[in-house]
C-alpha cells in the first residue's frame, strides 16, 4: 500500500507500529471513500521539523513523497499522511477543483480518520487548527495554487522532491494567512459534513457536475446540508 523510507538511520523509531498506523489510515481511507487503485506512494521517515507535503514524481507515475516527522505525535503525522492522500485521490481525478474545496475535503477526511483511530489526538489538533470567532473571510473562495513551479510533468527522484517541497513550504506554506486558509477549510467542512460516508456522498454529487466553480460547489454542499441532516 505504501513504501517505507528513511532518510537518517533513526534510533527509537517503533518501524512496525508506523507500518501498522499507516496500514490502517490508508484502508480506513479507501473503505471510506470507495477509491481502489491508487499507486503507492512514498512515506519518508525524517527528522526535518519543516518537512510536510507531497508532489507527484513524473506525469504518469503518480507517487510522491510524504514525510513522516518524528518530532511530531503519531496523530499529527497521521493527520498530514491522510490530508495529502485525500489530496491525491481528488486533484487526481477533479484537477478543475478550486483549492479551498479540495483543501477543505482533505481537511476534514484527516480530522474524521484520525478521530476514529485517536479520538484524542485529533481533539488536539483539531483545537490547533480551529480559531474561536474565525471569521470564513471572501477571500477564501479565491485561495489559489501554490504548487504550479513542481507540476511540470518532469520525473524526479524522491530526494529533488523533498528538496522542492520544503522550498515552496518555507516560501509560501507556513505564512500567518496559509495557516488562517487552513483554518477555515477545516471548519468550514467540519459544520458540514460528520462523517466518511457524508464526505463520500458530496464527492459523488461534485463527480457529476459539468462546471466545479465556487457557485456550483456551494450550491452542491447547501443541497447537501438538506439531504444529510
Amino acid at each position: 500500500m505504501f513504501y517505507l523510507c528513511y532518510s537518517n538511520n533513526e534510533a527509537g523509531l517503533n518501524r512496525r507500529q508506523i507500518k501498522q498506523l499507516l496500514s490502517l489510515a490508508v484502508e480506513t481511507l479507501k473503505s471510506g471513500l470507495e477509491t481502489e487503485g491508487w499507486n503507492k506512494p512514498y512515506v519518508v521517515i525524517t527528522q526535518l521539523p519543516d518537512a510536510v507535503g507531497a508532489i507527484g514524481l513524473g506525469e504518469k507515475r503518480a507517487v510522491f513523497p510524504i514525510m513522516w516527522r518524528s518530532v511530531l505525535s503519531d496523530a499529527e503525522n497521521l493527520w498530514y499522511f491522510i490530508h495529502e492522500m485525500t489530496e491525491y485521490r481528488l486533484v487526481t481525478g477533479m484537477d478543475d477543483l478550486p483549492r479551498w474545496f479540495w483543501e477543505g475535503m482533505a481537511q476534514i477526511v484527516a480530522h474524521l480518520i484520525v478521530k476514529e483511530i485517536d479520538p484524542h489526538g485529533a481533539a488536539s489538533i483539531r483545537d490547533q487548527y480551529l480559531v474561536h470567532g474565525m471569521s470564513l473571510e471572501e477571500n477564501y473562495f479565491q485561495w489559489g495554487k501554490v504548487w504550479e513551479p513542481m507540476e511540470s510533468g518532469r520525473s524526479m527522484s524522491v530526494d529533488t522532491a523533498i528538496t522542492e517541497i520544503l522550498a515552496v513550504a518555507n516560501q509560501v506554506h507556513f505564512t500567518p494567512e496559509e495557516k488562517r486558509n487552513y483554518a477555515r477549510a477545516l471548519e468550514f467542512f467540519r459544520v458540514r459534513i460528520a462523517s466518511l460516508a457524508e464526505a463520500r456522498s458530496l464527492l459523488n454529487r461534485v463527480q457529476q457536475l459539468d462546471a466545479r466553480t465556487t457557485e456550483r460547489l456551494l450550491e452542491v454542499m447547501d443541497s447537501s446540508d438538506e439531504h444529510c441532516r
